[in-house]
């Protein structure tokens, strides 16, 4: 996101964008489902910086999604990710696992810490 553009613009601005790399199979594994944004800081009058920020697009859903939580850690933003398409985005046209098969994951889930508590 640039300096005073709001959530709405960022996405209107990149989607196009967005759609065409995914049509043609160039997103990278971490963003099949969703992409966060990041916001560009000036660090210590050297170079800038992009952070995470809260704040995420859904392709199953193209919405913006909001993680409710200010951390740099990937865990965290998956974290909310996944509760959101858990409760809005099953067995839709671009959801990769239906509804019935999160039932059964949910119910047995592999040992994971992380993958425990996207699915509770």
């Amino acid at each position: 996101m640039r300096g005073n553009e709001t959530p709405s613009d960022w996405k209107d601005r990149i989607w196009d964008i967005l759609m065409e790399y995914r049509k043609n199979h160039l997103l990278t594994n971490s963003n099949k489902r969703y992409f966060i944004a990041r916001k560009q800081t000036y660090l210590l009058y050297q170079y800038d910086v992009w952070f995470r920020i809260n704040i995420g697009i859904y392709y199953s859903c193209n919405q913006l999604v909001y993680s409710k939580l200010g951390s740099g850690y990937e865990y965290f933003h998956a974290f909310f990710m996944d509760k959101h398409w858990r409760t809005n985005c099953t067995e839709n046209e671009y959801c990769d696992m239906s509804f019935e098969d999160y039932m059964k994951l949910k119910n047995n889930p592999p040992p994971c810490y992380f993958t425990k508590k996207a699915i509770r």
